[in-house]
């Protein structure tokens, strides 16, 4: 998996630019919101395009996983697809989990946090 990120505002982006090929990438990614949460983040952006994480059951641990860090440090997680369409492909897993869904990474910078419920 191919993943960048990128700290904007108060918010810590963490991209996602290549399908989840591992268990070592879960285990990769919850040490990177670990590591941010202990220097003070707590609002962090899950970004993908469309199609770049193909396997809903990867999606599923992987958000499970990562929003168990993130509350467990007092944060909130927020969900991005990147996509042009009007069907979401991740709404559903987003929706059982209560994590904010958007289509562009310009919202959630524009959402207070304290005003957002998850």
């Amino acid at each position: 998996m191919s993943i960048t990120t990128e700290q904007k505002n108060n918010f810590l982006f963490v991209r996602f630019t290549s399908d989840l090929i591992s268990v070592c990438d879960g285990v990769s990614i919850k040490w990177l919101l670990q590591q941010a949460l202990s220097n003070g983040t707590r609002n962090f952006v899950l970004s993908v395009t469309v199609g770049s994480l193909s396997n809903p059951r990867s999606v599923s641990r992987l958000l499970r996983q990562c929003l168990n860090v993130v509350r467990s440090g007092n944060g909130k997680l927020f969900f991005v697809e990147l996509n042009d369409e009007e069907g979401s492909v991740y709404r559903s897993i987003c929706d059982s989990m209560q994590i904010p869904l958007y289509n562009s990474e310009d919202i959630p910078c524009s959402v207070k946090s304290s005003s957002v419920m998850v």
